[in-house]
């Protein structure tokens, strides 16, 4: 996907913003559930996310749940809507570097796995 590919530095992260995190050759779509500050935010998995899930807003996607009620439902163990609470798996924290690229918290710069934000997509690499 061309979207991926092109630096996404000057994007404002915003909750219910979908990102991408790339780990290799795999793709996994994510949800920004917490800013912290400008350059560091908090994602959730999202396993099963289908074009409904999706909403555009001037060419950056945006999950189409009500983020923060799903978080404090997820992160509180409380949930009785399991399709809801199942949306989401691993919480990851994210800081943004001087080179303008989102790494995980306690992961190197070339350890191969970065966050794009503004698009969400899974894709799993057969060759592995």
């Amino acid at each position: 996907m061309k979207s991926l590919n092109k630096t996404n530095s000057n994007i404002e992260p915003k909750v219910g913003m979908l990102a991408t995190m790339r780990v290799g050759g795999d793709r996994y779509a994510m949800v920004i559930v917490r800013v912290l500050t400008k350059n560091r935010i908090i994602c959730f998995n999202l396993y099963d996310l289908d074009n409904a899930d999706i909403k555009t807003i001037n060419g950056i996607q945006y999950y189409n749940k009500d983020v923060e009620r799903i978080y404090y439902k997820n992160t509180l163990h409380l949930s009785n809507d399991q399709d809801m609470y199942n949306d989401f798996i691993n919480e990851h924290t994210y800081t943004k570097r001087h080179n303008g690229t989102w790494r995980e918290i306690n992961h190197g710069i070339h350890d191969g796995c970065s966050l794009v934000l503004g698009v969400g997509e899974n894709y799993f690499d057969p060759d592995f």
